[in-house]
């Protein structure tokens, strides 16, 4: 399969995306906030958007698909997490009201 990066970097909101040649399908897409975070954490150098050197132009490919599929499984953990504590605390809370039933502090006599 063969990408080519669309990337818009001297406008206001500059945007990165991967897209597959063969249809034209947009396979990444990396926003300003994203562009940002990336070459702050040194996974990608602005530089090497501008060398159009093919070895260059690959590796630039792999590491922004790298950065998105990373963005998305942390995201998609985090989501996890999120859900996983709010059953726990649902079902902690559910226990204490079972369990004061059971030690008939709720019930009449």
């Amino acid at each position: 399969m063969a990408f080519y990066i669309d990337a818009w970097l001297d406008r206001p909101n500059p945007y990165v995306q991967v897209v597959n040649k063969s249809n034209s399908q947009i396979v990444a897409k990396l926003s300003q906030t994203e562009l940002n975070q990336a070459v702050e954490r040194g996974d990608i150098c602005l530089g090497e958007f501008y060398d159009s050197h093919p070895h260059t132009q690959q590796e630039l490919v792999k590491h922004l698909l790298l950065i998105r599929c990373c963005e998305n499984m942390s995201r998609e953990l985090e989501e996890s997490c999120q859900q996983a504590i709010n059953c726990r605390r649902a079902k902690s809370s559910g226990n204490v009201v079972y369990s004061l039933f059971n030690h008939g502090q709720y019930l009449r006599p």
